[in-house]
């Protein structure tokens, strides 16, 4: 394998149920680090980890909230703009700013959360990506954003392990 290439193994948590593509990376934030294991989902827009680990591990407060025109740019954003999204997440992720967000979840519920930055390293790749953290202590989720743009390959193996080359 080269420098950037990594395979991980799917893992089953219970019996019975279908076993999970996992990776592990390390977060960071101010010098503060946590691996955690993580789903990978090709459907999540974004990395998602329980604000507890972002409050409790990182140390982030999600009490200083970002001023009004970068929160009214976030909720006013065209999606589909790649290139505005693209240039607003790198604004939140140099100035550090904490966005408050609702978004509806996979269960089709509405939730409220933050999105703040963080920077992800699997092996090599070392990347600050803009994370949504949420109030539910749930498996975290590696999404497409600020992952998956970064992936050059990936290659499933029979439900047993998948490569990522980056």
């Amino acid at each position: 394998m080269t420098a950037l290439e990594k395979e991980f193994y799917f893992k089953q948590f219970r019996p019975d149920t279908f076993p999970l593509p996992l990776a592990f990376p390390i977060f960071s934030n101010n010098g503060k680090r946590i691996e955690l294991p993580c789903i990978l989902d090709s459907g999540a827009d974004f990395t998602t980890i329980p604000m507890s680990i972002g409050r409790d591990v990182l140390g982030i407060d999600f009490n200083k909230i970002g001023p009004y025109e970068i929160r009214k740019k976030w909720e006013n954003l065209d999606r589909q703009n790649e290139k505005q999204l693209n240039e607003l997440i790198q604004e939140i992720i140099e100035k550090k700013h904490v966005i408050p967000t609702s978004y509806e979840c996979a269960c089709g519920r509405s939730t409220n959360g933050f999105y703040y930055p963080a920077t992800i390293q699997i092996e090599e790749f070392k990347k600050e990506i803009l994370v949504l953290w949420t109030p539910s202590d749930v498996i975290s989720i590696l999404g497409r954003i600020g992952i998956f743009d970064n992936i050059k390959e990936l290659t499933f193996k029979k439900g047993k392990s998948y490569t990522i080359k980056f």
